[in-house]
């Protein structure tokens, strides 16, 4: 998801079915975002995004992450 995000892919499966060039700030980024991952960051806030209902919805810290199970009430 980390990888997609910064390199504009949409699925997992491009990553195989594609070869994908990253740059020296693309690394970078990657790897903030995987100290922050490891550090419990969820990874909504991570990717600041959420999906909700099959929607994308824009999130931050302080800003409450959609549930899965919310979704049937």
């Amino acid at each position: 998801m980390i990888l997609c995000n910064v390199t504009g892919c949409e699925k997992r499966a491009d990553l195989y079915l594609s070869s994908i060039i990253i740059n020296e700030r693309q690394v970078r980024k990657i790897e903030k975002m995987i100290i922050a991952r490891m550090n419990r960051m969820p990874i909504q806030y991570i990717l600041n995004e959420a999906e909700f209902m099959g929607r994308r919805l824009a999130v931050r810290p302080g800003v409450f992450i959609p549930r899965p199970e919310t979704e049937i009430l």
